[in-house]
């Protein structure tokens, strides 16, 4: 019978129930942090500290569900999407991957998805957009093997910090916080001042072009974003998250003619300082998407709902283990 995969301690079956509690939510690299008192044997003081982080390891994760439902470690979500676009023929030596995420360096999603699927392909700019438009996507498709497909990951990131403030991050060797995503963040707080951060200018080249776009589409989010104070940096990440899958979806041709897989969501960045019991990055699967090549229909196929059958399969399982 399948098992669970070792490598992974959180437990999935949480997903399927958002009032159930975080028994195993350690990520890979924690679980050599495990914490053991003996009977009438008092704990000694690193103990006592790696019970503590053990604990705020516990809370962020619980933040992060609260958050985003259906959230997955980015090792879980590689793994599922991984299994799912084999079995419809994709492998690493058939398929290009392209990524539309943002320039952040913190955004290691990539670097896990070109572990498996090898060279990515860049389509994407400031807040994760598809900057190189039509473009970029033609000169793509002339590098996808013969006979092969195209996968294409997008993602807005939003950052969460180790004490759960959300829309920031703790980046390696500062001491202090800074926003993530950095170019929504800035464009969130001038819609709700109703300032203007940046401007085109006629005589430079490039300027801010990116940013500017960035504004304008921010500022059209306003409304929504003032029914969701609460949770208005989750409204934004959603919401860019809805605008890159429609331009994502605009720049493929419907004539296309390799078969193409879409996994959309949004990247979950966690501290990235100096401590190595830094917590793993999430990824919010939103979409599996699919098109055959040999398809007369430009109409994308939902893969969804093979997420909830991977975890139902797999516990089940492991329940009869």
């Amino acid at each position: 019978a399948r098992q669970p995969p070792p490598d992974y301690s959180f437990d999935i079956r949480s997903l399927r129930d958002p009032g159930s509690s975080l028994q195993h939510c350690t990520m890979q690299h924690l679980s050599s942090i495990e914490i053991k008192q003996k009977a009438e044997q008092p704990l000694s003081a690193m103990e006592i500290k790696q019970k503590a982080e053990h604990k705020g390891v516990v809370d962020i994760v619980k933040k992060i569900k609260g958050k985003f439902p259906g959230v997955l470690p980015v090792e879980e979500a590689l793994k599922v999407t991984q299994q799912l676009f084999q079995k419809h023929g994709f492998t690493p030596k058939s398929c290009l991957l392209a990524a539309s995420t943002c320039s952040d360096e913190i955004n290691r999603v990539v670097d896990r998805f070109s572990d498996v699927w090898g060279e990515c392909f860049n389509l994407g700019g400031l807040a994760g957009l598809p900057f190189t438009g039509k473009s970029g996507f033609n000169a793509l498709s002339h590098h996808i093997p013969d006979n092969g497909q195209l996968l294409i990951l997008f993602a807005p990131h939003i950052g969460v910090t180790k004490t759960g403030e959300v829309g920031m991050i703790m980046r390696r060797g500062m001491k202090e916080s800074t926003t993530a995503c950095g170019s929504c963040m800035a464009a969130y707080e001038a819609a709700i001042s109703r300032s203007v951060i940046t401007k085109d200018d006629p005589d430079e080249l490039i300027g801010d072009r990116q940013q500017t776009i960035i504004n304008k589409i921010v500022k059209s989010f306003l409304p929504r974003i003032e029914k969701e104070r609460e949770d208005a940096l989750v409204c934004v990440a959603n919401m860019m998250y809805e605008t890159i899958k429609k331009e994502i979806l605009k720049i493929i041709p419907n004539d296309f003619k390799y078969s193409v897989g879409l996994i959309g969501g949004i990247h979950v960045n966690t501290d990235h300082g100096d401590n190595e019991n830094t917590t793993s990055d999430f990824f919010v699967i939103k979409d599996l998407m699919l098109r055959k090549g040999s398809s007369k229909s430009p109409r994308f196929r939902e893969l969804g709902t093979y997420i909830e059958t991977h975890i139902k399969d797999t516990y089940d399982a492991s329940d009869r283990n």
